[in-house]
């Protein structure tokens, strides 16, 4: 053995005074302890996979936990306190099923045997440095990963080895458990249901999100060692593997960026189709007591454009938020490798850029983004509207006045966006500004350092380097603060209807219902404060035409209404033989009942697809029948295209006549027990009546008919009239 002593270290940024002894030939033991126990930065870098694998099982966890009714932070807790996955799992389903501390217990100890012999097996790999204390940290920590990399070192392993091993695999599987439970209390539940494979597809773009920042800033980091090893100093890297390593990053950059942008575009469109698809369910529920006396433009604001802005939110915001909490936390670790004072700068720099500044830039936009989406909404109504009426406009000459009102409704829009991408502005300079500022701080701490001799000179370059080049997924953040107000008002929107409870329940599980007449005893019924119908009894027998005749206002349209159950009557009965309609299954009742408003709703289709909505498994032949009763099929076959011909929007291309005619042979083709018409031919002239009349007089089959109408020319088809007045039947 030789020992060589040497006063004075010479680099090339000068002189160090320092000793150092240098050993040549057979290793001491005291070296062979030093070199277990100063091995941290290994155990990193080993535990990083292990961590970016725990991500996935523990984030199904987190999700797991919330979705089972316990609090975010019980999830958290959980995976702080028990690092086996299967004991997590079946200690959860114990707790959601009500077990017994004991059977909890039992089972945990069960689950752990095999987890205490590893550590057993472990304790003989471990340095005999290494206390009783750290011994038992260590077993702890113990995963089945973080065994086989342990097993898997030549010879003995010290503590801070195992330390650094398991030290980012509890903070994965810890993060991965917050992200998982976080994201379920964002996610409504039939969302988070509907999702599938959506949940792992986020969770590979975060991973390829994560992998694409860290190569971006290791290409700029390895830039530094390129600096320190041209300047002769030793950095255990040659210049060759740090070029080669820079366009291994540089390639494998951009697929990463690719695959995390098709998994969130994945997610994105996923997200759009059931976020639609679950508010076209939930106004079907809500429909038609939700249009009734609505804003209809703000509820196609909602379903278009405050849709797109909530699938951007939960695709584009979970994504980075989680891809910024794990980057930070491995930039930390990376850094105070250096020193811990680094690590602390860091993280004071990332809360502040990704978390501060978007709270603060949240808060000072108030409540602009609820009333930019209100405005919109508003705008679009208003749009709508004009042109639904485009002919009276053109017709009375006060196009320039609605064109006036436009352009306030727009201006006034337009004013609310400039004041929020002037917030945008403001917050992306201070942003900026903080991220000048830290970089400032990280040099001049790393200086001091250096000047103390706590770190040399590649502590402050590298560092330094680190820092300058990690804000990406935090500046993500800080600009998600100047959009948080708009979507969360847009997301507001949509939840409110996802959220909002229909007026009627729909029945099912009842027995089937035979229709035999309906009547309506004692029958009160309001919109809000205003009263419909007060006291109403009528009753309708089976079989017959039943005429109900009336000025406007009457309540003769609600009562049909009332008849369909699309409310339910604030007192008295509503009864189909002796039965309450309120336990009728509703299936059974739209079957047994048809409904023909005055207007009839065409949809931008052909005619063919307009009648058969009647009856989706009705045949051309069964339309062609429908129609011949309705006494349209002769004009149909005079169209170029019959009955494939396109009724353009909104039916323009018909006339009042052959609308009503078309409705009417939708209420054949459904083939009902009873049929409700509703001024069926209050926009038609004397000839188009007496032709829809008749067909109803001749077709109705020994069915039960309703006919609502004004004027007393409708009524002599009826078998029976009553008279409304005021609510009541005078």
């Amino acid at each position: 053995m030789i020992i060589i002593f040497n006063a004075v270290k010479s680099t090339p940024f000068g002189a160090s005074p320092r000793c150092a002894f240098y050993i040549v030939g057979k290793k001491t033991q005291e070296e062979k302890m030093t070199e277990f126990q100063n091995s941290f930065k290994k155990g990193l870098k080993d535990g990083l996979p292990i961590a970016l694998g725990y991500l996935s099982v523990s984030f199904t966890f987190g999700m797991m936990v919330v979705e089972g009714g316990l609090p975010v932070f019980t999830a958290v807790l959980i995976s702080m306190t028990n690092l086996t996955s299967a004991g997590q799992f079946a200690g959860l389903d114990l707790i959601l099923a009500g077990g017994a501390y004991l059977e909890m217990a039992l089972t945990q100890l069960v689950i752990n045997i095999r987890y205490a012999l590893m550590s057993v097996s472990l304790s003989q790999k471990l340095h005999k440095s290494v206390n009783l204390l750290d011994r038992f940290l260590i077993a702890f920590s113990n995963t089945d990963e973080i065994f086989a990399v342990a097993s898997g070192q030549k010879g003995e392993v010290g503590k801070k080895y195992m330390y650094g091993l398991a030290l980012l695999p509890i903070v994965g599987w810890t993060l991965g458990t917050l992200i998982g439970a976080a994201a379920s209390t964002v996610l409504p539940l039939s969302v988070r249901s509907a999702l599938g494979i959506a949940i792992y597809g986020m969770f590979i773009a975060i991973f390829m999100g994560l992998a694409g920042h860290l190569c971006a800033s290791f290409i700029t980091i390895f830039g530094g060692y390129a600096i320190l090893d041209a300047s002769g100093y030793d950095t255990g890297l040659s210049l060759k593997v740090i070029f080669i390593s820079v366009i291994v990053f540089a390639l494998v950059r951009a697929g990463f960026r690719y695959a995390e942008q098709s998994c969130n575009h994945f997610i994105a469109f996923r997200l759009l189709a059931i976020i639609r698809d679950k508010v076209f369910k939930a106004l079907r529920n809500l429909c038609p007591a939700k249009l009734e006396g609505r804003d209809r433009g703000n509820l196609i604001s909602v379903i278009t454009s405050d849709i797109e802005l909530l699938e951007v939110f939960y695709a584009h915001t979970i994504s980075p938020i989680a891809i910024a909490v794990l980057y930070t936390v491995i930039m930390c670790v990376y850094i105070g490798s250096f020193h811990w004072i680094l690590a602390v700068v860091a993280l004071v720099a990332y809360i502040v850029t990704g978390v501060v500044i978007p709270l603060l830039a949240s808060k000072a936009g108030g409540d602009d983004g609820m009333v930019y989406r209100t405005k919109s909404g508003e705008l679009s109504s208003f749009v709508l509207d004009s042109l639904r009426g485009v002919q009276q406009i053109i017709q009375y000459g006060f196009g320039n006045k609605r064109l006036n009102a436009m352009n306030m409704q727009t201006n006034e829009l337009s004013e609310y966006s400039r004041r929020m991408k002037d917030k945008a502005g403001i917050n992306t300079a201070v942003t900026n500004v903080c991220i000048l500022v830290f970089d400032i701080i990280m040099l001049f701490t790393g200086a001091f350092l250096y000047a103390c001799g706590s770190i040399g000179f590649d502590g402050v370059l590298l560092t330094s380097i680190a820092l300058f080049s990690s804000f990406g997924p935090a500046v993500a953040l800080a600009s998600l603060g100047s959009t948080l107000q708009s979507t969360f008002a847009a997301g507001n929107r949509v939840l409110n209807i996802l959220d909002e409870n229909p007026v009627v329940d729909e029945v099912s599980g009842e027995e089937n219902a035979v229709f035999d007449g309906i009547s309506s005893e004692n029958v009160t019924f309001s919109y809000d404060d205003e009263k419909i119908l007060d006291d109403f009894s009528i009753n309708i027998l089976k079989g017959e035409v039943t005429g109900i005749v009336g000025k406007s206002g009457s309540g003769k349209s609600t009562l049909l209404k009332l008849f369909m159950r699309f409310w339910d009557t604030d007192s008295g009965t509503i009864s189909i033989g002796k039965r309450d309609i309120r336990t009728v299954n509703t299936n059974d009742l739209r079957n047994m009942e048809s409904y023909m408003t005055q207007d009839t709703h065409l949809f931008c289709d052909s005619i063919r697809n307009n009648i058969r909505i009647a009856r989706l498994d009705a045949t051309d032949e069964d339309i062609e029948n429908a129609c011949k009763k309705a006494s349209i099929h002769n004009f149909i076959m005079t169209l170029s295209k019959g009955y494939d011909t396109p009724v353009g929007e909104l039916g323009d291309t018909l006339s009042g006549g052959e609308k009503q005619r078309i409705g009417l042979a939708r209420v054949f083709l459904h083939d009902s027990d009873m049929v409700l018409l509703d001024e069926p031919t209050s926009n038609l002239d004397s000839l188009n009546e007496a032709v829809i009349l008749k067909s109803i007089a001749k077709e109705r089959n020994d069915k039960t008919v309703v006919l609502v109408s004004h004027r007393q020319s409708t009524m002599r088809i009826a078998d029976r009239t009553y008279s409304v007045e005021r609510g009541r039947v005078s």
